[in-house]
């Protein structure tokens, strides 16, 4: 949650407060983050922040497309 708070404000609710807005932030069906797998390994990710949204690249016959994801 650092990313979508004040500083100040994710100290104050460390622990049990910023687990519970995450947990409304992935019920509510917004996409929070993605990660890239390399067979069944974790390889990569990315957070998105409440200002941008998650972007998409497709690299498809030496072109690339960004496209938003979840918003």
């Amino acid at each position: 949650m650092l990313w979508r708070r004040t500083r100040a404000e994710f100290e104050r609710k460390k622990g049990e407060g910023n687990t519970r807005a995450m947990r409304a932030v992935v019920t509510s069906g917004e996409v929070p983050g993605i990660l890239a797998f390399l067979g069944d390994i974790p390889i990569a990710g990315a957070l998105g922040s409440a200002t941008r949204p998650i972007m998409r690249c497709e690299i498809k016959s030496g072109t690339r497309k960004m496209t938003s994801v979840g918003r």
